[in-house]
């Protein structure tokens, strides 16, 4: 049996110039996060984390609070691995944005702006804008950059990879984004595209999913989980942007 913690990376900087770093209430919830895990009488063998500022400055948190066994980014158990980053939603918003608009008008409006890299989606059309970008790319067969099967195909390759390396036992903790653990969660339960969807729009920001492997398959043990962040701090520090 295996252990899967699936932690979405703490709150970015939604609106600022630099989207990818922790927002100071980011900062707050990668810290209750550890601190509740650190309670626990829990330790993870392995503790992976992408290549993003906000991933990996999540999965700091995690480091400095001993959760895993390996204490330092070099020794063997604590890996930066690319597989688990987020879809490129800038290239989604540059490729699709005027068909979307054309269809869907009232989606636009003076609020909808580019900021730095990223392009800043008004909080009120956030999810209606989003469902609809990742339609069209599931949809385009002639996609110029990561498509949305490449993206689902590294997403699965790695973390089968993961399984493969592990051992029975083994915990294992990875620090990634919605779209990474909304693809794993939509494999488990065998859900469609709008199913998916919801699920990556429901996912808050530094919260835990439990995936159970064992010789029965994989089992969705827990989803979404925020206790940490409740304990440490109430809700107000629970977001999903």
């Amino acid at each position: 049996m295996r252990h899967l913690y699936l932690i979405r990376h703490a709150q970015a900087s939604y609106g600022a110039q630099n989207y990818d770093q922790l927002s100071p209430l980011g900062v707050k919830q990668s810290r209750a996060l550890a601190e509740f895990m650190a309670s626990l009488p829990l330790q993870v063998e392995q503790l992976h984390f992408g290549t993003l500022a906000r991933q990996i400055d999540t999965a700091s948190a995690l480091i400095e609070s001993g959760i895993c066994r390996s204490s330092k980014r070099e020794q063997e158990g604590i890996i930066q691995s690319d597989w688990l980053n987020e879809l490129d939603s800038h290239s989604l918003v540059v490729a699709y944005l005027d068909a979307i608009l054309s269809r869907r008008p009232e989606l636009a409006c003076e609020k909808l702006q580019q900021a730095g890299n990223d392009w800043v989606i008004p909080r009120e059309n956030f999810q209606a804008m989003f469902k609809e970008l990742v339609h069209h790319w599931h949809l385009d067969d002639g996609c110029t950059f990561e498509s949305f099967q490449q993206f689902q195909n590294r997403v699965f390759s790695g973390i089968e990879g993961l399984l493969g390396a592990s051992v029975s036992g083994e915990k294992i903790a990875l620090v990634t984004s919605g779209g990474v653990i909304a693809s794993i969660c939509q494999k488990i339960l065998k859900l469609d595209l709008d199913g998916m969807l919801s699920l990556a729009l429901t996912l808050n920001n530094a919260s835990i999913t439990e995936i159970q492997i064992d010789e029965h398959g994989w089992q969705l043990v827990c989803f979404n989980n925020t206790l940490p962040l409740l304990v440490g701090g109430g809700e107000q520090l629970i977001t999903q942007i």
